[in-house]
């Protein structure tokens, strides 16, 4: 995306970003995973709190929740027998 790095300046843009592969996948019913590292907490926080608003501003119907919880998820739906921690 030509993007160089996540600081207070570069917020909206990592956004933009983001929304767009959010899109993407909810077109395609596909899920999103977005992890996002404790270093520089500031500006991560500031782009995961605009991102979720853009999706509930872009009306996005969509569950956002942690790893395990998925994996518990696909595994009650006879998707995976993977083990997750």
């Amino acid at each position: 995306a030509g993007l160089t790095g996540l600081t207070a300046s570069t917020v909206s843009q990592y956004v933009n970003a983001w929304m767009k592969v959010a899109q993407f996948n909810y077109d395609n019913n596909a899920p999103t995973v977005l992890l996002i590292h404790p270093i520089d907490t500031t500006a991560r926080f500031q782009a995961l709190q605009q991102f979720l608003a853009a999706i509930k501003n872009a009306g996005m119907d969509m569950w956002v929740g942690d790893l395990a919880t998925y994996a518990k998820f696909l595994e009650s739906q006879g998707v995976t027998d993977a083990k997750w921690p």
